[in-house]
């Protein structure tokens, strides 16, 4: 004869399933008046996160979002921005000649020449991000879900643009470059002086206004010194300086020049007047594709357009520095 199996399945004794409260007994306990039960219930439940996650549920601190991150966009802030409504191709206009001055006798005119145009066509670069999100995740969460993918996606565009951006910078032939220096913060800083007082000798658009460092650059002149020891661009109390540095030392006031460090640039630094340089944006559109991917998946997408011009490359003084 098999011995008879007895199965019990008790209710817990808080929770889904009970009857009772775990708060209500304890603030009876507190009263000074529990009953016989409560106090028993209380000494059989140890009263734990994990044993009580049925009545305590885990919160998630939305306000406290630790993002992917952003880089800063120093080379997009440096330049003239354009916003553009059509991504289609279009022309910039340049004068590329023009009739020139000259003394004249009495009763002489002068010789007539042409004012000589030019158009540079330039076509917008269709640039996307996208994700996949599930329909379960985007259908059973709070909206913190779908605004943390479209966070990170305008993240991942902006980033991208300044990478753009670089390398047109980069990429831009005709460029007024200084002298390769070597050496420390203080031979950059006479070098700069020097590159720059020589730049105006030309037709410029415009004052020079921004520069791009690279880090080893931008670096050396954080630490530049005179013989004495004395920074040559100080972040506090600045006295006969050609500059100062901004607290955190994140941007140098050069003799009026703003210069920001760039992971974007190696090799050389680059400064330039902001009309010389445009940075052409439609800005991202996001999209939502509820049943692309099939019902289980959604795509969140951005999508937009980007064009970059350097208008006058011989504005752009390209400086190559190594620390010695």
């Amino acid at each position: 004869i098999e011995p008879a199996v007895f199965v019990t399945n008790d209710r817990p004794v808080y929770g889904p399933g009970s009857q009772f409260s775990y708060f209500g007994d304890a603030f009876a306990i507190k009263q000074g008046n529990p009953a016989a039960e409560a106090q028993a219930r209380m000494m059989s439940f140890a009263a734990t996160r994990s044993s009580a996650s049925g009545i305590v549920p885990t919160d998630t601190l939305s306000n406290l979002l630790l993002q992917f991150g952003e880089l800063s966009s120093p080379i997009w802030d440096a330049c003239t921005q354009v916003g553009l409504t059509d991504p289609g191709p279009f022309v910039l206009p340049v004068v590329t000649a023009r009739p020139s001055a000259a003394t004249l006798a009495e009763g002489v005119n002068p010789t007539p020449a042409d004012v000589t145009a030019a158009g540079i066509t330039i076509t917008p670069s269709p640039v996307g991000v996208s994700s996949l999100v599930t329909r379960s995740l985007l259908e059973s969460s709070n909206p913190i879900a779908d605004a943390l993918v479209s966070a990170e996606l305008i993240a991942a565009w902006n980033e991208y643009a300044e990478v753009f951006l670089a390398a047109v910078l980069t990429g831009a032939s005709g460029t007024n470059t200084l002298t390769a220096v070597s050496g420390q913060g203080d031979e950059l800083v006479l070098a700069l002086r020097a590159g720059l007082a020589g730049l105006y000798t030309q037709r410029m658009l415009g004052r020079v206004a921004n520069g791009i460092m690279e880090p080893d650059a931008f670096a050396a002149l954080a630490t530049a010194v005179d013989t004495t020891g004395r920074p040559l661009l100080p972040s506090v109390s600045p006295s006969n300086a050609d500059g100062t540095f901004s607290p955190g030392f994140g941007a140098l006031d050069f003799s009026g020049i703003s210069l920001r460090g760039s992971s974007n640039v190696t090799g050389f630094s680059y400064l330039f007047p902001r009309e010389a340089i445009l940075a052409m944006s439609t800005g991202m559109r996001e999209f939502t594709f509820a049943e692309k991917q099939g019902p289980a998946l959604i795509e969140i997408a951005g999508y937009g357009h980007l064009a970059a011009n350097v208008r006058r490359a011989s504005n752009v003084m390209k400086v190559a520095f190594t620390a010695v």
